[in-house]
């Protein structure tokens, strides 16, 4: 346009002919012509390039709304704003700086380089510090495993030290202690359904005499052969417990005295089928007195027991009156 400004040229020194004025304007009009077009031209490339500008802002303004939105940590949040308010601050002064739109596209297009850079690292870090955090989680996880395994192990050892403490050391029974609390828990729950159970109570015949023939040896042997006997006769809940010595006593729940008579009939008999025999002093054979007692609504565990004990005690007198006869 310049060259064709400078080409545009009449001189006033005498007559002006019809063809050089015409000539000359048509030069000017066209040249007004092209000048209009540049500049046409220019305001859509200037309109194009602010338009990708703005669109770039609004990426980034996207972008970090979605990253940072809602970041507690205020005081990276203010130096991560600082540097971006330092490259946008330079973008506005590149408009004075810089006088032709190439210019000022390039410079913009720098900051926003270095915008994305800034954004970038903070992602990056922010990515570490999610990273570390997860692991942080992660090992904590393990360690909160590791003390339930402990905890879920000690519980399991309680609970084990709890059973021996209620168990019978020589014939593996439930003991005496064992045995208060189960009965006082039934007749909670006998008080509560309004159904009776039974309490049989065994005493080992003759068992002062089979330690004192035969020795405490032979005498722990006999008790462990009445408890597996015991144990094979009645249903596996059913409560079997050492009362002491050669007492024993079982539980049985939601069973009259008709039924529980069955199961006594039932353990005397494999009982009977127990021989033990010693070649010095021969024969030993086991037999036990029994007494079973049925529980009545407002019945206490020393009730039921001592109606049981009574008649244990009177079918063990009624064997030593026919010894006797």
């Amino acid at each position: 346009l310049i060259e064709r400004a400078a080409g545009i040229d009449i001189t006033c020194k005498g007559t002006i002919t019809t063809g050089d004025f015409d000539k000359a304007s048509k030069a000017f009009l066209g040249f007004v012509s092209g000048l209009r077009k540049k500049i046409e031209d220019d305001f859509r490339y200037i309109n194009e390039t602010f338009r990708v500008l703005l669109e770039q802002i609004k990426e980034l303004e996207r972008s970090l709304i979605k990253e940072f939105g809602g970041d507690e940590r205020l005081k990276e949040i203010e130096y991560f704003e600082m540097n971006i308010n330092q490259e946008m601050g330079s973008i506005v002064r590149s408009f004075d700086i810089h006088t032709t739109i190439d210019e000022i596209k390039a410079v913009v297009m720098e900051k926003i380089k270095k915008i994305k850079e800034v954004v970038s690292l903070r992602k990056k870090r922010e990515m570490e510090r999610a990273r570390a955090a997860k692991e942080n989680i992660e090992r904590l996880q393990q360690r909160i495993a590791e003390a339930e395994r402990q905890a879920q192990e000690m519980s399991k050892k309680a609970e084990e030290l709890q059973t021996v403490a209620m168990k019978d050391g020589l014939t593996g029974l439930y003991n005496r202690k064992a045995f208060a609390l189960r009965i006082e828990s039934v007749l909670r729950r006998t008080k509560d359904s309004g159904e009776p159970f039974s309490l049989i109570m065994f005493d080992v015949d003759g068992f002062k005499e089979i330690n004192d023939t035969f020795g405490h040896v032979a005498g722990d042997k006999v008790l462990k052969k009445v408890a597996e006997c015991l144990r094979s006769s009645f249903r596996e809940n059913d409560f079997i417990a050492r009362y002491g010595g050669d007492e024993f006593a079982v539980i049985i729940e939601k069973m009259g005295r008709p039924m529980a008579l069955e199961r006594l009939g039932a353990f005397k008999k494999n009982l009977s089928k127990i021989r033990f025999v010693s070649h010095k002093k021969g024969e030993i054979r086991l037999t036990v007195s029994s007494g079973v007692a049925e529980s009545f609504q407002g019945d206490t565990a020393e009730a039921v027991i001592e109606r049981a004990d009574q008649e244990m005690y009177k079918e063990k007198n009624k064997k030593k009156q026919n010894v006797t006869l």
